[in-house]
């Protein structure tokens, strides 16, 4: 059985099958709504056995298809990008795939680019597209192209940002936390973790925190609000409680200001 994620719109569940076909399925009837081909049909002669033994997938360079993402629901729209392509007579590239939700139409198409990895999400009328070297918002009404923005040299993604209200969040090999205003591409933000520390994750928001997921762990982040309410807390019942003075001191140090971190930890040492 094909390895598919589906991604639930009201009483749709849009499922990509994994074998060139993206279909609904209404819940509540429990019937197929519509069914629409992602990927072409093979003909029988590229299905011939070669070399002595059938072709069932051509060796693709690296980060050529897209990093596997469920299909995007942006209101009467679905966003997916298919994992059949390119197929295995190498004939079609890879797609952003724009479709209409109730009838699966399509709207709009748009070719992956060498520099994509996956698709970030909607934000508004921004479909964020995560590449290498920059992060790009595309139209969501037409597959235009918005803005883009440059990501630090040799700073790649190092896991699947998430989208946090009108913001992008995005971890970088760098150890950075990138903070992007989804209207308009500008940087917002850039937090920054300790030296020693591994880069982040994928990220997750749950509950006013923030957890990275990696393959060798699962880091639990507070939300700020939550964090800075803990701290004003202890300080008030103890002025000079060292715990609070070292978060503010790292707190300070992840958005940049390195005066306000030392001067917090010399408190904490007197």
């Amino acid at each position: 059985r094909p390895m598919t994620r589906r991604a639930p719109a009201r009483r749709l569940a849009i499922c990509p099958t994994g074998a060139g076909w993206l279909v609904a399925v209404d819940r509540e009837q429990r019937r197929l709504l519509w069914a629409r081909a992602t990927a072409p049909s093979i003909s029988e002669e590229d299905r011939r056995p070669r070399f002595g033994g059938p072709v069932v997938h051509q060796q693709l360079p690296l980060n050529e298809r897209w990093s596997m993402t469920p299909p995007v629901v942006a209101g009467r729209r679905i966003l997916c990008t298919p994992q059949e392509l390119p197929d295995i007579t190498r004939n079609h590239d890879p797609i952003l795939l724009c479709c209409d939700l109730e009838s699966g139409v399509e709207l709009w198409r748009r070719t992956k680019e060498s520099d994509d990895l996956y698709l970030g999400g909607v934000s508004g009328e921004a479909v964020l597209v995560i590449g290498r070297s920059r992060v790009r918002a595309l139209k969501l009404t037409d597959g235009s192209e918005l803005w883009t923005l440059t990501l630090p040299m040799d700073a790649p993604p190092s896991g699947r940002g998430l989208i946090s209200g009108s913001q992008y969040l995005l971890p970088l090999e760098n150890r950075q936390l990138l903070v992007i205003g989804t209207a308009n591409g500008q940087l917002q933000g850039q937090l920054e973790l300790p030296a020693d520390a591994r880069p982040l994750g994928n990220l997750i928001a749950r509950q006013g925190e923030l957890l990275s997921v990696d393959p060798r762990e699962i880091r639990r982040f507070r939300g700020r609000a939550s964090l800075d309410a803990g701290i004003a807390e202890r300080l008030v019942r103890d002025p000079p409680d060292p715990w609070a003075l070292v978060r503010q001191a790292e707190l300070a140090r992840m958005y940049g200001d390195r005066d306000t971190a030392l001067r917090w930890l010399r408190q904490a040492r007197s």
